[in-house]
């Protein structure tokens, strides 16, 4: 049976990243099956490169342009990125060029996104995309064609987030009417979210045959063998939490994930599974179900010296189970560069943490979410600001540095000096932490709070009703004012661009060691403009303006080595991306 996988548009990821495809994949292949795997969002790529006057209405269409606007420095740039992209043809070389992300986020989804949303309501609008954009039909109808020349008898397609439902299910539409003979059937963490009642109607409706939620590997089995025989099969079955055998889950090292965050399942659930905004706990069947040691350790023995980052999935690693994993990679010799999310928990020890770090575990997050225990208490982490101290003393005792610590501001019950308790404590533990996020915090349906909003006095915000920030999202009265939220976020930003500062200003000490060897630098945007000059990016959308000699070093072959430029002209090269800080993981990878 030939099957085709497929990511739809619009997803910031590419396909690989994604765990649930890649489970899903190796086990059907593993059972014979020839599966083929297209990432709609890199194909879109391939077809605009392809279409150069497409290409340029969509650049033009990123700016607004109009009489004197045209002689400011930003429109230049935009007609020098332009042109450096022309040059190439497909998302492959964009991708080898690092220039992919930036092109892909800023100038795709900025552009195509409004095409499936509309803003009169919280919904979806499936069908309006081919009125807007007849590009996006043209594409669509050329993959349809592709779908239906290369004959594959089903198409599995991944819903991982919301935004990707209307583009997802206009796609499925479409290729029903241009190639009714194959079965479509959709998954994915936002398939698993919905009613039932909504999937049904989409069935109804012709977009397509079956949904698959939760776990899909042993699911898609049986369901694909049934197709195969004409046997009917029950879609409520489909549609049903159960337990899978995780052990069965696992990935197999491919040369095409070298330089790569790999994602490698360890378990499903959470062992807390109480917070009151998380939905990622509905999503399995509610157990905790760790995989067995010598499975997983066997998987993580295939990308021994191999260099790539092991993201080790799990809702939250357990003291226990870190010791477990920690000792076995030691024990046999695993070279390996993981991580994995780490809950706060204070039988995280100096002792614990000093094992991590000598098995390669120097890629940890840690979802913090707030050092105020009115705000811990509102979100139910289990845990206090004491517990919270002591975890991060144990690592800074042991001198572990977490890759990533995450918070959450805007709870409904939180002040602006509840949230400014969090720049105290980042102040304090800086050198344990590598980097910071700060995550706007949302209510999602399904969730213990949607459902409990009157309990914890939730106003529902009226007038924001069709405008949550995604799909599925309540709208709700935040505590701060509006001058209060730009505050805080301004202080947040600020304390997250210190902890990139700190790291790039170790990356100049490296590049400054090596006097000599010209500067590492690619995907600058170079010009002169009214007497000025100027340094943009292929990778960003920042523009400086830079002095006369800087703007002649930099426009010599070869370049010049670091020596040559100031400190602040190396951070605004690193700022443009057009230096690579996380290239130093590369350089130190132990074999």
């Amino acid at each position: 049976m030939k099957l085709a996988m497929v990511l739809p548009l619009f997803s910031e990821r590419k396909l690989s990243d994604y765990l649930g495809i890649n489970l899903i994949v190796d086990c059907l292949r593993q059972q014979n099956y020839q599966i083929d795997c297209f990432d709609l969002n890199e194909i879109l790529v391939d077809f605009i490169l392809t279409e150069k006057n497409f290409l340029r209405k969509i650049m033009e269409a990123n700016i607004t342009v109009s009489g004197d606007n045209k002689d400011l420095p930003y429109y230049k740039y935009l007609q020098y990125y332009c042109k450096q992209l022309e040059k190439y043809s497909s998302a492959l070389q964009l991708r080898e060029n690092q220039l992919y992300d930036y092109f892909f986020q800023n100038i795709i989804l900025k552009n195509f996104s409004q095409v499936f949303f509309n803003n009169s309501a919280n919904k979806t609008n499936e069908l309006s995309w081919c009125e807007k954009s007849p590009e996006l039909e043209e594409f669509f109808n050329l993959f349809g064609e592709q779908i239906k020349q290369e004959g594959y008898q089903a198409l599995l397609v991944s819903i991982p987030h919301y935004n990707q439902l209307a583009p997802g299910v206009a796609f499925t539409k479409k290729l029903k009417t241009l190639y009714p003979q194959a079965k479509i059937i959709v998954g994915g963490s936002t398939i698993s979210l919905l009613e039932d009642h909504t999937l049904y109607n989409y069935i109804n409706n012709g977009y397509f045959d079956y949904y698959v939620k939760y776990a899909a590997e042993e699911k898609l089995s049986i369901l694909l063998a049934a197709l195969l025989t004409n046997t009917k099969i029950d879609q409520d079955w489909l549609g049903k939490k159960d337990n899978v055998n995780i052990n069965r889950q696992t990935i197999t090292y491919r040369a095409e994930q070298d330089r790569s965050a790999v994602p490698i399942l360890y378990s499903r659930g959470c062992y807390w599974g109480k917070c009151s905004y998380c939905t990622y706990i509905q999503l399995d069947s509610g157990k905790f179900t760790r995989k067995s040691l010598a499975v997983l350790l066997d998987e993580l023995e295939q990308f021994s010296r191999k260099p790539v980052r092991i993201s080790l999935i799990t809702e939250s690693l357990t003291p226990m189970d870190a010791k477990s994993i920690a000792e076995g990679i030691l024990k046999r010799q695993i070279k390996i560069r993981w991580g994995s999310f780490i809950r706060v928990n204070t039988h995280f020890d100096k002792e614990l943490f000093t094992l991590l770090k000598e098995s390669g575990c120097v890629f940890s997050c840690v979802g913090v979410e707030s050092i105020n225990d009115k705000i811990l208490d509102f979100f139910n982490k289990g845990y206090h600001r004491k517990e919270v101290y002591q975890f991060f003393q144990a690592a800074k005792d042991a001198n572990y540095r977490f890759y990533q610590v995450n918070f959450i501001y805007g709870a409904p019950i939180a002040n602006l000096i509840d949230e400014l308790d969090n720049l105290t404590f980042i102040s304090e533990f800086r050198q344990v932490i590598s980097n910071i996020a700060f995550f706007k915090f949302e209510i999602t349906e399904n969730t213990y709070l949607a459902k409990n909003l009157e309990k914890y006095g939730i106003e529902i915000d009226r007038q924001n009703l069709t405008s949550a920030v995604r799909v599925g999202n309540i709208p709700f009265v935040y505590s701060l004012s509006d001058q209060e939220m730009f505050l805080l976020e301004q202080a947040y930003v600020r304390a997250g661009y210190y902890f990139v500062a700190k790291d790039i200003k170790i990356a100049i000490k490296a590049l400054l060691q090596d006097k000599e060897k010209p500067l590492p630098l690619s995907g600058a945007v170079l010009f002169s403009h009214d007497k000025r000059f100027y340094l943009g990016s292929l990778r960003s959308p920042l523009l400086i303006e830079i002095s006369p000699d800087c703007f002649n070093a930099l426009n010599r072959t070869p370049l010049p080595s670091a020596k040559e430029f100031s400190e602040s002209e190396l951070m605004q090269f690193f700022e443009l991306k057009l230096l690579n800080r996380e290239a130093t993981f590369w350089k130190t990878f132990v074999v």
